[in-house]
C-alpha cells in the first residue's frame, strides 16, 4: 500500500490474507482519503458468523454456529475519538451458511442459507438491507422475542431492514398455550423501512400444525411494528390459534377447526371479517360446556386490547350441551348473562372474571341464530331427579349490546322437549350487572306420564293418561323474580273416584273436560330455585284442602253464596220446599250447569223436633177430626134409637094422663162424646218424609230444571236428627264426580243408591 503524506489525501491500498485457524480469507483494496480513512471493495470468505455480527455491533454471543461470505464495500475511519477504528459497510451482500442463533440459550434461528443484500453500517445505524432465508427454522416465545427482532421492531431503532424473503418453518410458543407450528412458510415483505404502508407489501402463506392453511397479504411497517393483512385461513386447530386472541380458559382451551377470512391487525391482535368454528368443543374445568357442528360469524370485529367485540350475525349449527339444575342455581337467563359477562369482560392482569361491577362492555352482537340444537336436561332439584332430552332447538338471540340505551336483548327459541314442541320467547338485559328481563315458555300436549315418578302417590292421579298444555311467564327486576304458569289439563283423572283429588278435578273441569290450574311463585332472584313441578303439586294440594272444607270454594266467587248452604230447606213435616229452599235449588241447578262434570248426592233428612211437632199437630188435627166425625155419627145413631124408644113408650102409655117426653125418657142413657186419643209420630213417618224429600229434589232438578237425572243420586242412608242448633227439615246435598256420557271414555254409568 502507498498511504498519502500527512495532511494530504490520496493513495491506494490492497490487503489480502488467510486465517489458518478459521479458514477465513479476505481481499480488500481501495483508496485512502483524508483523516486516514480507508474505503474500497472487500471480499471475505468463511468468516465466523459471530465475528461478522460483532463487526456490525450485534450480539456475537447469540451465535451457536455458522459462517459467512461477504462481498461489498468496507469503510474504516482511521482517526476517531474511539480507541479502535470505526468500521462501516456499504452495498454489501452477506451469505450465511448453517447459521444457528440462540437467545438466552434457547435456539431461535437455524438457516442453512441466509442472505443479506444491500447491507450498510455507519457509526449510528445498521441497515440490513434485504433478508433472504431458504429452509429456515425459527422458534419464538411470545413475550420474549430475541433481541435482534425486538431491535428491528423498536421505534427509532439503529437496526433497520428493507425486505424479507423467508421460506421454511416457524414455531411460536408461550407459557400457557400449545406451540403454533408453521410449516411451508413463505414470507415476503418489501419497503419495510419506507415508513409508508402500501398494498401487497407483505405476502404470507403457511401450513399451521400440519393441518391448517393460512394465506395473507397486506401492508406492514417494521419500526414500530404494525401490520394490516387480508388473511384467509382454514383447518386450523382452535387450540393453536385462539389463545393468541384471548387468555380466557374457555376460549384458549377450545377444540375446533377454525377458518375464515378478514383483516388481521398487529400487534394488537384485532380482526375484522368472518370466522368459522367447526366441530367445536368448549370446556371449563375439564367439564364440557357446549359443542357444535359448525359456527359462522359474519361481520366479526374483535380487538383484544382494548377489548372490543362486534358481530353482525353468528349462526350456530347443531349445538349440544348438558344442563343439570341444582337448587342453588340462579334463573337460566341470569346464568347465561353472567356467563357472557365473564366470557366477554376485558382482560386485565390481577383481575378475576366478573369483578368489574357495572362495567359497560364494548359488545355489540346483532344476532345469534341456532339450528338443530340438542340439550340433555336433568333437574336435580326434584326427587327423584327428572331428566329429558331437548332437541331440534332453533331460534335467535338478537341485540346483545352493552349499552343500556340500546334496550334489552330479545330471544325466540323453539324445539322439542320429550318429543313435544315448545316455544320460548322473551327479553333480557344480558350484559348488565343488575339483570332484568322476562320470558314466556309454551309447551303443548305433554303427557302426565312424563312426570309419573315425580308425582306424589297420595294425590291418587292416574298418571297413565292425560296431557297438559302450559304457558309459563317469568319476570325479574331489581333482584326479585316472579313466575306464573297456567296449566290446562286434558283427560285428568284419578285412579279411584274416592281419591281426595277426584272431586277437585271434577269441579275444575270446564265444558270440554279440561282443568285449568294457575301456579304463581315469587322469590329473591338470588334465593334457591324451586322446581315448577313442586310449585304445581303444592298449588294443587291447596285445591284439595279447599275441597275438603267446602268444594264450592274451588269455583271462585260466582257461587260463594252456596258455601255452607249445601242443603234445601223444607216446610216442617212437608216435602214442599220453602222459598229459600227453592232459591237454593235454583242456584245449585245453575252450579251444575256451569260444572258439567259434577253431580249431586241427595240425602233425605227430617227433624224430630221441627218435623215431629208438625207431624204431631197434623196427627192431633186428624184425630180431632176423626173423633168429631165419630161423635157425630154416634150421636146420630143415639138420637135415632132414642126417637124410636120414645115412640114405643108413647104407644104404651095413656097420653091423657098428661106425661111429657122428659118423663117418658128419664131413664134413657145420655149421649157421651168420645175424646180424641193421644197421638205421637213414629220414626217411620220421619223416614218416609226424608225419603220423599230426596225424591222430590231429584224430580225437580230433572223435570223442571232440565238436568240429567243420572247426575242426582239419592243416598240410601237418611238423616233423622233432633239438634236444636242444626235444623234437620231439609235435604242435604253432596257434590260428587260425574262423567257426562258424551265425554266419558271408560267410566261406567253410576247407578242410584236407592
Amino acid at each position: 500500500s502507498s498511504p498519502p503524506p500527512a495532511e494530504k489525501s490520496g493513495g491506494s491500498f490492497r490487503f489480502s490474507g488467510e486465517n489458518a485457524g478459521t479458514g477465513t480469507d479476505f481481499d480488500w483494496q481501495g483508496n485512502f482519503s483524508g483523516q486516514m480513512d480507508m474505503a474500497g471493495p472487500v471480499r471475505i470468505d468463511n468468516i465466523p458468523a459471530a465475528a461478522f455480527l460483532k463487526a456490525i455491533d450485534l450480539e456475537p454471543q447469540s451465535v451457536r454456529s455458522g459462517s459467512a461470505n461477504l462481498q461489498g464495500k468496507l469503510l474504516v475511519a482511521g482517526r476517531t475519538a474511539a480507541a479502535t477504528p470505526a468500521i462501516g459497510f456499504a452495498d454489501t451482500d452477506v451469505t450465511f451458511r448453517d447459521l444457528k442463533l440462540a437467545a438466552e440459550k434457547d435456539p431461535w434461528l437455524e438457516a442453512p442459507l441466509m442472505k443479506l443484500t444491500g447491507l450498510s453500517k455507519n457509526d449510528t445505524r445498521v441497515h440490513l438491507g434485504a433478508l433472504h432465508v431458504e429452509n429456515g427454522a425459527v422458534s419464538l416465545r411470545a413475550g420474549r422475542l430475541p433481541e435482534p427482532i425486538q431491535a428491528l421492531a423498536a421505534k427509532d431503532s439503529r437496526l433497520t431492514l428493507d425486505a424479507i424473503d423467508f421460506t421454511g418453518g416457524i414455531n411460536v410458543g408461550s407459557s400457557n398455550t400449545a406451540p403454533l407450528k408453521l410449516t411451508s412458510v413463505l414470507l415476503q415483505a418489501k419497503s419495510l423501512n419506507s415508513g409508508e404502508k402500501t398494498d401487497n407489501m407483505v405476502l404470507f402463506s403457511a401450513k399451521v400444525n400440519d393441518k391448517g392453511v393460512v394465506k395473507a397479504k397486506g401492508s406492514a411497517r417494521l419500526a414500530p411494528f404494525s401490520a394490516s393483512l387480508d388473511a384467509g385461513f382454514s383447518g386450523i386447530e382452535a387450540s393453536a390459534l385462539l389463545p393468541w386472541f384471548s387468555s380466557r380458559p374457555i376460549i384458549a382451551g377450545a377444540r375446533a377447526a377454525v377458518s375464515g377470512k378478514g383483516v388481521l391487525s398487529l400487534p394488537g391482535f384485532s380482526y375484522n371479517g368472518e370466522l368459522h368454528l367447526d366441530d367445536a368443543v368448549f370446556k371449563s374445568a375439564d367439564r364440557e360446556l357446549i359443542k357444535w357442528k359448525g359456527c359462522e360469524m359474519q361481520g366479526l370485529s374483535y380487538a383484544r386490547s382494548p377489548f372490543r367485540l362486534g358481530i353482525d350475525r353468528m349462526a350456530i349449527d347443531s349445538p349440544a350441551m348438558a344442563w343439570q339444575r341444582s337448587p342453588s342455581e340462579r334463573h337460566p337467563a341470569v346464568q347465561f348473562g353472567q356467563f357472557l359477562r365473564q366470557l366477554l369482560s376485558a382482560e386485565e392482569k390481577g383481575q378475576k372474571q366478573g369483578d368489574r361491577k357495572g362495567e359497560q362492555l364494548p359488545v355489540d352482537i346483532k344476532a345469534i341464530s341456532i339450528t338443530g340444537g340438542e340439550l340433555a336436561y336433568r333437574d336435580a332439584r326434584s326427587e327423584p331427579s327428572w331428566s329429558s332430552g331437548v332437541d331440534t332447538i332453533s331460534g335467535t338471540i338478537s341485540d346483545i349490546r352493552s349499552r343500556d340505551a340500546a334496550g334489552p336483548s330479545r330471544y325466540s327459541i323453539t324445539g322439542r322437549i320429550a318429543q313435544l314442541p315448545f316455544n320460548l320467547t322473551g327479553t333480557a338485559d344480558l350484559l348488565s350487572s343488575n339483570p332484568s328481563g322476562d320470558a314466556t315458555l309454551q309447551v303443548s300436549d305433554m303427557p302426565i306420564a312424563t312426570f309419573a315418578k315425580n308425582l306424589p302417590p297420595d294425590l291418587g292421579l292416574d298418571t297413565r293418561r292425560g296431557t297438559f298444555t302450559a304457558t309459563s311467564t317469568a319476570s325479574w327486576r331489581t333482584g326479585r323474580l316472579t313466575e306464573q304458569t297456567r296449566f290446562v289439563f286434558s283427560d285428568l283423572r284419578t285412579v279411584s273416584p274416592e281419591s281426595d283429588a277426584a272431586l277437585p278435578i271434577a269441579l275444575l273441569k270446564n265444558g270440554e273436560g279440561k282443568v285449568a290450574l294457575n301456579v304463581r311463585h315469587e322469590r329473591d332472584l338470588a334465593a334457591d330455585s324451586v322446581p315448577l313441578l313442586q310449585q304445581t303439586v303444592t298449588t294443587f294440594r291447596r285445591q284439595v284442602i279447599k275441597a275438603k272444607v267446602s268444594p264450592v270454594l274451588l269455583t271462585g266467587g260466582d257461587f260463594a253464596d252456596l258455601v255452607g248452604n249445601e242443603f234445601l230447606e223444607f216446610q216442617p213435616a212437608e216435602f214442599d220446599l220453602t222459598e229459600n229452599g227453592r232459591k237454593t235449588l235454583s242456584r245449585f241447578a245453575s252450579f251444575l250447569k256451569a260444572h258439567p262434570h259434577v253431580g249431586l248426592r241427595v240425602i233425605g233428612a227430617a227433624d224430630r223436633r221441627i218435623d215431629g211437632e208438625a207431624i204431631n199437630a197434623q196427627l192431633e188435627q186428624l184425630e180431632a177430626q176423626r173423633i168429631s166425625e165419630e161423635n157425630a155419627r154416634r150421636k146420630a145413631e143415639w138420637q135415632r134409637e132414642r126417637d124410636l124408644e120414645l115412640e114405643r113408650r108413647r104407644a104404651q102409655v095413656d097420653t091423657s094422663q098428661g106425661f111429657i117426653e122428659e118423663d117418658l125418657m128419664a131413664d134413657f142413657p145420655e149421649f157421651i162424646s168420645l175424646k180424641p186419643a193421644p197421638v205421637a209420630f213414629q220414626d217411620a213417618m220421619l223416614e218416609d218424609l226424608a225419603r220423599n224429600r230426596a225424591k222430590l229434589v231429584q224430580r225437580l232438578l230433572a223435570e223442571q230444571l232440565a238436568l240429567e237425572s243420572a247426575r242426582m243420586t239419592i243416598a240410601q242412608e237418611l238423616r233423622i236428627t233432633g239438634d236444636a242448633d242444626s235444623p234437620g227439615n231439609r235435604a242435604l246435598l253432596e257434590l260428587r264426580i260425574w262423567d257426562p256420557p258424551e265425554t266419558a271414555e271408560t267410566a261406567q254409568p253410576e247407578k242410584q243408591e236407592q
